[in-house]
């Protein structure tokens, strides 16, 4: 099989993105390999890349004073919707692992406690909203890490323009 490159072709266009779309949008363009026509996600793809990460714990069990919120990017993630209360915090944080992995460009693990650690894969740079809120009397989640409201960013991480005299 002979080496077909791929090319970006056409102007990019804006696509709805998440569960419950918040009226935001990701870039999108065409990707043309040989005859095949295809859209795909405009992201940076360098090798070395750090993801950005986050992290909070099941810290309360409790979910029935009122539902509890995960914000990541543009997806909104809500207990006893997109993710089932386990019986315990530690099957409740693999539910809620679970239902970030399932989200496009991230990833969520919590190694068998009720601590769920989150990384956002595509790309480098991207500010991605990070919070919880909490409807109810219970504080659910918590803490959260970074509490910024925005994931640690990954790198390289975007910073001022390097210009050097001539020598």
């Amino acid at each position: 099989m002979a080496f077909v490159p791929r090319t970006y072709s056409g102007k990019p266009f804006r696509v709805l993105t998440g569960l419950r779309p918040l009226h935001q949008s990701v870039m999108f363009g065409q990707i043309r390999t040989g005859n095949k026509l295809t859209n795909g996600l405009l992201v940076e793809g360098q090798a070395g890349i750090q993801s950005e990460t986050a992290e909070f714990t099941v810290a309360n069990n409790d979910f029935s004073t009122g539902r509890v919120e995960i914000i990541l990017g543009d997806f909104t993630i809500i207990s006893g919707v997109d993710y089932v209360i386990g019986a315990t915090a530690i099957l409740t944080a693999t539910n809620i692992a679970e239902a970030i992995t399932n989200l496009t460009g991230f990833t969520a693990i919590n190694d068998g406690t009720n601590v769920v650690s989150i990384w956002f894969d595509i790309g480098t740079a991207h500010v991605i909203d990070f919070r919880v809120n909490h409807y109810g009397t219970v504080t659910n989640l918590t803490p959260l890490d970074p509490d910024t409201n925005y994931m640690d960013l990954g790198s390289p991480a975007p910073g001022p323009v390097d210009i050097e005299p001539e020598a």
